[in-house]
């Protein structure tokens, strides 16, 4: 997420359920099906992040692939930037970590 006016980060957030799927698993010597423990490779997962610390801000948002070898993919469906209240943010949202 940058600020509007000046294009500098103002925080950065990540796919938490993303894993290389490309690669085998194992718990205790048997693979496992990551997606049955809830991580996928190319999800859809809804989330929500807490911008509350910008308000009165102008944002933009910046998708980004940093993948440098085999594969990259970024899948986005909507972004839903404006809630009246927190009361109205549906409760399944996963609220995403920010680094």
């Amino acid at each position: 997420f940058l600020d509007a006016s000046d294009d500098s980060v103002l925080t950065s957030v990540y796919n938490q359920k993303f894993r290389q799927l490309t690669k085998t698993y194992y718990n205790f010597g048997e693979p496992i099906d990551l997606a049955k423990e809830g991580y996928y490779s190319a999800n859809m997962v809804d989330y929500k992040v807490d911008l509350s610390a910008y308000l009165g801000k102008q944002i933009k948002i910046r998708i980004v692939d940093n993948a440098t070898e085999d594969w990259g993919l970024l899948c986005v469906d909507e972004f839903k930037t404006y809630y009246e209240d927190a009361s109205s943010i549906p409760t399944n949202y996963e609220l995403m970590e920010q680094f």
